[in-house]
């Protein structure tokens, strides 16, 4: 069906929708909604003014049919509230690329992405006619987790929440696979001691790099040199461990550094000691970020592709919501950047990151 070009001076509405396809407004509502029985060429002439006109049925009127805004919120760890609240939050790669991806994914089926900080409340909650949220690196006893089903609303989240059997609504990379590739590789670049630089908390991501860095270090009969490190002060507390690590009598050749926060303060404990990355001590990190590809020299990381699990979750999130069915949970792939910080043996170098 062709029609003559119309200019519109405001957006179209679902009579203009009806007046257009010569039907009524509560038929092209059932054409859209998908009830009653419609005739497929009458279908197919409703569905073809919708794109003609560009037609999107308002927020509003959806709020009153399914009881829903349309408006998702976006959480980052509790143990990343007095950052926050210093501001940290926006400096973080991984959580405003997680972020950045939801919110295009959210825009994509119609929703809105709400940044919330993680000290929101559930009159936070009510006040925004939040409809559901994506909670980042949930705890094991997570506080977020415990207010959106105390509120009854649905949640996604990015990585699992430990200890929580039979939860499946969560997106998350394989930590397993990707730590056990980084350590495969320092060994293969001559790394005979490797200590870990992790994160203090019993969130999935940090618990499952520790556990494979355990069991990659039995394999190999080496004794596992391990440095729980707190999320709070990062680079003054890594500049600390690191130089305890370094002052010992046997000392690591190489530091997998977990937190992309933490590289920078072994690095700095490198230099003052005079020690040479890579060729005396490797450095690598298990979350790429600008800093590690900054830093001199370029450090070494797994870039676990923040953007695709926002985006991925964001999707899951909606599908809940919809009440349509979706794979659950999701595992996304990575990427291991191979930088100056671990590279020893001669050979063709990788190609610079983009800028």
């Amino acid at each position: 069906m062709t029609w003559p070009a119309t200019r519109r001076l405001s957006p179209a509405t679902i009579k203009d929708v009806a007046r257009l396809a010569e039907v009524s407004p509560t038929t092209v509502s059932h054409v859209l909604n998908d009830k009653g029985r419609i005739k497929d060429a009458t279908r197919e002439r409703v569905l073809a003014a919708v794109a003609r006109l560009d037609y999107n049925p308002s927020r509003a009127a959806r709020a009153l049919r399914t009881k829903r805004n349309g408006t998702l919120a976006f959480l980052v760890p509790t143990f990343e509230a007095p950052a926050a609240l210093r501001g940290r939050l926006t400096s973080l790669d991984v959580y405003m690329s997680q972020a950045t991806g939801a919110a295009q994914a959210a825009f994509v089926d119609d929703h809105a992405l709400v940044l919330l900080p993680p000290t929101a409340s559930a009159s936070d909650l009510h006040g925004l006619g939040i409809d559901g949220g994506i909670i980042c690196d949930p705890a094991s006893d997570d506080d977020l987790v415990a207010l959106f089903e105390s509120m009854e609303l649905p949640i996604v989240t990015i990585e699992r929440q430990p200890g929580r059997a039979g939860f499946e609504w969560f997106v998350g990379a394989d930590n397993a696979a990707s730590t056990r590739q980084l350590l495969d590789h320092m060994e293969d670049e001559g790394a005979r001691r490797v200590a870990l630089m992790y994160v203090d908390l019993p969130i999935a991501w940090a618990l499952e790099c520790r556990a494979t860095y355990e069991s990659w270090s039995a394999e190999r009969g080496m004794e596992p040199l391990l440095a729980g490190l707190s999320p709070h002060d990062p680079q003054r507390t890594a500049y600390s461990v690191a130089s305890s690590l370094l002052d010992l009598a046997d000392s690591p050749d190489a530091i997998l550094a977990l937190d992309e926060r933490f590289p920078s303060g072994v690095i700095r404990a490198a230099r003052e000691r005079g020690i040479v990355i890579p060729s005396d001590l490797m450095v690598a990190t298990g979350i790429d970020s600008h800093e590690a590809r900054a830093a001199t020299p370029a450090v070494t990381a797994i870039d676990i592709h923040p953007d695709v699990q926002g985006a991925a979750a964001a999707a899951m999130l909606v599908a809940r919501l919809q009440d349509v069915s979706v794979e659950a949970p999701q595992v996304t792939q990575t990427t291991l950047n191979v930088r100056d910080s671990t590279l020893r043996s001669p050979g063709p170098r990788p190609p610079a990151d983009a800028p």
